[in-house]
């Protein structure tokens, strides 16, 4: 069971990216789910991690105003920085919010696991003198879609510093990941292997498919669990086929 720590010890941080554009979904962080926006139930889900000492949205001014306006009104932390060097984005929002730890999620994944969050924030906790950075990705074995990673603020510096490839600033941890001689990762494994499901949002085949699941799931007084979504599934497996054959585009396409 996850316990709540001492939330003086280490300030963890979840950092959302988010923004309107998008090559296969305009935006698609803004399209209603149940009866909220996406980038809405993100938050949500994030708030239900016992471990998290703050969230913030991190986008930016000029071309994402109805994510600035959505932050305002729904009192959420906002930090508007570069469009393109999103790394750099990461950084000052981190550095502005003094954050000891980042934890990286991203708008696109309304099914984002709180537990999840709290797992690997416990881990990194508990051994953060050992790892700079942990994440469920490195090697999948979580639906598409429950990312996340956790690192610490001196690898986002360094990263922020020294990376100089134009992917390493469109992609916050990509640096982390191609020096792992420079920082050591852990990667979080699944009890059973997901990695075939896919629940995140980029195309329209995405979004049909998520309108289903929070048609059959959605509450509004709480969160649905992903064990739910898990048994929804396995109730109509028709589902599954909706966006299975949507090629995932590779972090520095």
């Amino acid at each position: 069971m996850i316990k709540v720590r001492d939330i003086n010890k280490v300030k963890v941080g979840v950092i959302i990216q988010a923004r309107m554009g998008s090559t296969r979904l305009y935006g698609k962080v803004m399209k209603i789910l149940g009866d909220k926006p996406v980038l809405w139930h993100v938050v949500e889900r994030v708030k239900r991690a016992k471990l998290v000492d703050t969230i913030i949205i991190a986008t930016t001014e000029t071309k994402n105003k109805e994510i600035v306006k959505f932050c305002v009104e729904n009192n959420i932390l906002c930090f508007c920085g570069s469009e393109e060097n999103v790394l750099d984005r990461y950084y000052n929002a981190a550095k502005k919010y003094e954050l000891d730890a980042i934890v990286r999620v991203t708008s696109d994944c309304p099914l984002i696991d709180p537990l999840v969050i709290d797992k690997l924030i416990e881990t990194y906790l508990n051994n953060r003198d050992k790892y700079d950075y942990i994440s469920n990705s490195i090697s999948r074995t979580y639906p598409r879609g429950l990312e996340c990673s956790i690192f610490s603020f001196y690898a986002l510096e360094e990263s922020w510093k020294k990376a100089t490839k134009p992917h390493h600033k469109e992609h916050v941890v990509l640096y982390i990941r191609e020096n792992y001689e420079k920082f050591s990762s852990l990667n979080i494994y699944n009890e059973t292997d997901l990695s075939h499901l896919r629940w995140t949002l980029d195309t329209n085949e995405d979004y049909v498919f998520l309108t289903n699941v929070f048609n059959n799931l959605y509450k509004s007084s709480d969160i649905f669990t992903t064990d739910e979504v898990l048994k929804l599934l396995r109730d109509q497996p028709d589902l599954i086929k909706i966006n299975a054959h949507i090629e995932q585009k590779k972090e520095g396409e």
